[in-house]
């Protein structure tokens, strides 16, 4: 339709002239370009500039982020700029220079990073104002809100394009990925260099935790299968139900049904077009040639299809997986990538998991593969000499600038959260902190942090495995109480549930419910208010009663809320208030407070506050109650355990049953040394540490020969599981279980109910069984007194007529595999969790190396001397001797100096056409060992005086392997192997600290001459 016009109006446009109708439309584009170049951005008069906006459709009270990414079309001078007209502030860049304006003055200049513009960014705060190019924020001025839409433009010259260009209200960046699904999200995480998969076990929805994100350089080693697998089998890779139909129950990993999509539930109606009908008949034809094809008919949900098959190899048992990400080749360097180009001022966060040693790291302002910032931990063996680096770079191109650098070092096989903070909003105050766990350990100013996407680092050699990536606010929050587990399968499972489902912590008392577990210091319940029900919440109590503690009463009727102190109200409600959806009642200190959804209703300041630690509710269900604490800890072991260190042995998520390869936990293997993991949180005050767990199945046969040795320590210092108080349950073949203060009994019972299960598998009672079931295991300190309990059972108590103030927990075991599905935490203080870093580096010379072992050794050579520390308790505390592969008809004889404390606990070991030989030295006396123990060398005392061993080595193997024309010697070390006393755990010697020093170590040759390994300097 044609605009409406004036008709006097239109008659004079018809009787005008063609030519004034020319002249007058001229006049009007003339105008409207002038008002174009009115309109365009300051400074922009008499420019080449083509112009580009971008606007937001409403207000953006945070501020805004705005990105635009330029390309050069032709090789031509060109110059861009971005203008922000509502502040007047503009920015113009070219000629390897830029200059900046506000209000149409010219305000600052410099030299621009590269001689063309080839970025623009802004920032804009409620308060402030940020501009930069090419990676490096450039200019900043006090701003003032604006409540109007914001617009920005960015102009470009001839022969340079605008790429992109995009403009986000500014809010806190939210990302997470735990990696719960087997299968990788496409699009999610990009791999820029080296090999990335998505490494799972392979029954995941049985598993808390199924999956992480793996850097591989090395083959990936999977410990709970090494030794357990079934036997090879051809076939597809089912398992079929004991039912009478053929309905499948297991498919193995990375087999040719698993390939195929077969799942378990599925039935199999026919093979190869013949109809089966019970399971026998199934199994029968399932059997063939490797190689050989077949076609089954599958019903699922009650429809049927048909899938073509070729048996295979199928190995059973096998609990991981890895599904690689392409594109990927080999490099020593391994990248990728997830996020916006417009992510900026966020805590970023990934947990790590180090097998062999290489480097870790995070990637940040994240340009491009040449351009970005990275948190670089290189481990011992990248840095020669030290324990490890910390370093902070920036990237660019071919130049690595470092920010900031410091050492530290991290343990193979261990686990971390890395995480950096980036945060400011005024040029030479834009600062990143990088944290490991919760500790800050560098940090710089930096104007190049500008908005780009993160990533995950890693360096050769070995497999570096990532989990748990969040991208977040920047507070350091501590980790609260969590509500069980959150796999389905062990929630529904009769013997998981009483540790999965925290609804199982509770117990009633005729009246109302109390949770088993104490609760200490500060503390909150949170309930939904029932209708027409009396609500009751405790907390504090000292005893299971309303009475003992202090109590938020909120009756049925219309009646004031009461808050009470030991059964006495001390604070009353003026008027009824039933309109709330939600209950709380606190603790904080000395300050109880009564909330209704969230807003205070009741307070009390106690001038003597209750030190009981019990927590107790009336009128609602368990699953309904919510419990949380600064200073209680649950780990149900849904993601990476950050919060453990790893002593000693291989600690992942792994199948607890050879039987039955689906259920994985969390849990560790060791089968030949102590096998242990540390809590990074110290516990101080009463204090307590509860477990449930299980022991691995190493016997097809079920039996449990290892249902033994399961170790808690409490109270513990400087990685010493004997240091404080520890109890060892079902100790010597289970027979006994016996507490430990600082290394020395103080009680023992060999009560059965105080001992692991004894019950064979598939007893009536499952849940107490040593098959299936779990137990559940607490060491608690209050005040004087030290308590072990068994489930329920009280075990063992002492009185402790000088307590230990407080410290680490720990759980532990010797030459087992222990799986743990929950760990409990409680204390008057609980501390957020430190790392546990290397604290020696990697030695070696030509005579002696601390590479070997668990590494837990350090080495300092003074002069001509060598002084040898353990750094944990337990362990082999072995150091090499070099060469560590010799021939003894070439060098006959070993000879060294040695000076040796009570504490030190070492023999000397090597091996022989894989017969092992001991030569006792300070170890303990007629230890167990599977091979040949050689006589103690005379005289040697552990006096801390010098004292000369010599062993002649041509002597001691001629006799026992007189037709060997080498007489090869491998591994020559100094360490223990025994276990006698549990020495193996630190209990009897070798506990932090322990030290013993060597001197002059000779291989003599055959023919006298100046021998060609020896540690004299």
């Amino acid at each position: 339709m044609a605009p409406w016009r004036r008709p006097a109006r239109a008659a004079r446009e018809r009787r005008a002239p063609a030519v004034f109708r020319f002249v007058r439309t001229c006049l009007t584009l003339v105008i409207l370009c002038a008002g174009v170049r009115a309109g365009a951005p300051a400074g922009a008069e008499g420019d080449s500039l083509e112009w580009r906006r971008r606007s937001l459709r409403q207000a953006a009270p945070q501020g805004y982020l705005a990105v635009a990414t330029l390309g050069q079309a032709r090789k031509v001078p060109v110059s861009a700029a971005v203008s922000l007209a509502a502040d007047g502030v503009e920015l113009r860049a070219g000629s390897g220079r830029w200059k900046a304006s506000a209000g149409g003055k010219q305000v600052a200049q410099g030299d621009l990073d590269g001689e063309d513009p080839g970025a623009f960014y802004v920032k804009r705060t409620e308060n402030a104002l940020l501009v930069g190019a090419n990676g490096r924020w450039l200019f900043g001025c006090p701003v003032t809100k604006s409540d109007a839409p914001p617009e920005v433009a960015v102009g470009a010259s001839a022969g340079l394009e605008i790429q992109s260009f995009r403009i986000v209200a500014r809010e806190q960046v939210r990302f997470a990925d735990d990696f719960p699904d087997p299968v990788p999200k496409t699009g999610t995480w990009m791999p820029v260099r080296g090999r990335w998969a998505l490494s799972s076990v392979t029954y995941f929805d049985k598993s808390a935790n199924p999956a992480e994100l793996a850097a591989i350089f090395d083959r990936l080693e999977d410990v709970a299968s090494r030794g357990r697998s079934r036997e090879y089998a051809v076939g597809i890779g089912v398992q079929l139900g004991a039912g009478l139909l053929p309905q499948i129950a297991l498919v193995a990993n990375d087999s040719p049904a698993e390939r195929a999509g077969l799942v378990e539930g599925d039935i199999i109606r026919e093979i190869d077009g013949v109809r089966v009908r019970s399971v026998a008949e199934a199994t029968d034809r399932l059997q063939g040639e490797a190689g050989k094809p077949l076609t089954l008919t599958v019903e699922r949900n009650a429809a049927e299809r048909k899938v073509e098959l070729t048996r295979a190899v199928v190995v059973w048992g096998k609990s991981k997986r890895q599904v690689p990400l392409p594109p990927f080749c080999e490099d020593s360097v391994a990248l990728i990538t997830t996020g916006y180009d417009f992510w900026t001022d966020y805590h970023f966060r990934a947990a790590v998991r180090t097998q062999a040693v290489g480097a870790v790291g995070l990637v940040f302002a994240y340009l491009g593969p040449r351009d970005y910032h990275v948190f670089r931990w290189l481990s011992a063996d990248k840095v020669l000499n030290h324990r490890g680096q910390w370093l902070l770079e920036r990237v660019r191109g071919d130049r690595r600038e470092t920010l900031a650098s410091r050492d530290g070092g991290f343990h193979p096989y261990d686990f971390f959260a890395l995480a950096v903070d980036i945060e400011g909003d005024e040029p030479g105050k834009l600062k990143v902190t990088c944290y490991v766990d919760s500790e800050a350990v560098l940090s710089a100013a930096d104007d190049s942090l500008v908005p780009g996407r993160i990533g995950l680092w890693a360096e050769a050699p070995g497999v570096v495995c990532f989990d748990d990536v969040v991208v977040g606010d920047s507070a350091q929050g501590r980790t609260q109480s969590r509500r069980g587990t959150r796999n389905y399968s062990q929630l529904s499972d009769p013997t998981m549930r009483n540790w999965a489902d925290a609804s199982y912590q509770w117990e009633y008392s005729g009246i109302q419910y109390w949770h088993k577990a104490p609760f200490l210091g500060d503390v909150s319940v949170s309930v939904p208010v029932p209708k027409n029900q009396k609500l009751g919440l405790t907390v504090s109590a000292t005893a299971r009663g309303a009475e003992a503690g202090y109590t938020f009463i909120l009756p049925e009727d219309e009646g004031p809320a009461l808050l009470q102190r030991a059964g006495k109200t001390v604070a009353k409600e003026v008027r009824g208030n039933r309109d709330a959806k939600q209950a709380t009642l606190a603790r904080e200190g000395s300050r109880i407070l009564a909330l209704l959804d969230g807003k205070p209703c009741l307070q009390f300041t106690d001038p003597q506050p209750l030190t009981g630690a019990l927590v107790g509710a009336a009128g609602v269900l368990p699953a309904d109650v919510t419990v949380t604490s600064p200073n209680v800890f649950e780990d149900y072991f849904n993601g990476c355990p950050t919060d453990w260190h790893v002593l000693s042995g291989q600690w992942d998520v792994m199948n607890r049953w050879m039987c039955n390869p689906t259920w994985s936990f969390f849990g560790g293997r060791n089968d030949e040394g102590l096998l242990a993991i540390w809590s990074k949180r110290r516990l101080d005050g009463d204090c307590s540490v509860e477990a449930d767990a299980g022991v691995m199945m190493m016997d097809r046969s079920g039996r449990y020969d290892n249902m033994r040795d399961v170790g808690l320590s409490l109270c513990a210092e400087n990685q010493d599981l004997t240091s404080g108080y520890a109890v060892i349950f079902g100790a010597y073949q289970n027979e006994r279980t016996i507490l430990y203060r600082k290394g020395k009994q103080v009680a023992s019972t060999g009560s059965s109910k105080g001992l692991l299960p004894t019950l064979r598998a598939y007893s009536r009672d499952e849940l107490h069984s040593q098959h299936r079931g779990w137990f559940h295991l607490r060491l608690m300190k209050e005040g004087k007194s030290v308590r072990v309990y068994m489930w329920d059972y009280l075990a063992l108590t002492y009185e402790d007529p000088e307590p230990l103030p407080g410290g680490h927990a720990a759980i532990w075991s010797v030459d087992n595999g222990l799986m743990v599905a929950k760990v409990r935490l409680a204390a008057d203080r609980l501390g957020d969790p430190k790392p546990v870093l290397r604290a020696q580096p990697v030695f070696a010379d030509a005579v002696l190396t601390n590479d070997c072992g668990d590494g837990s050794a350090r080495i300092v050579a003074l002069g001509s001397e060598y002084e040898v520390t353990h750094m944990m308790s337990g362990g082999p505390f072995a150091v090499a001797l070099r060469p560590r592969v010799f021939s003894a008809l070439e060098y006959p004889k070993l000879t060294f100096d040695l000076k040796l404390t009570p504490e030190a606990k070492v023999d000397l070991y090597f091996t022989c056409q894989k017969t092992p030989y001991r030569l006792p030295l300070s170890g303990p006396q007629g230890a167990a060992f599977q091979g040949v123990t050689l006589p103690a060398p005379e005289g040697l005392k552990a006096d801390g005086q010098w004292h000369r061993v010599t062993v002649d080595l041509l002597v001691a193997l001629r006799e026992r392997h007189s037709g060997d024309r080498l007489l090869m010697v491998w591994e020559p070390v100094l360490a223990n192997y025994a276990n006698e006393g549990y020495l193996m755990a630190g209990f009897g010697g070798n506990g932090t600290g322990a030290t013993y020093w060597l001197r002059d170590i000779r291989f003599l040759p055959a023919v006298q001459k100046t021998p060609q390994f020896s540690s004299s300097r």
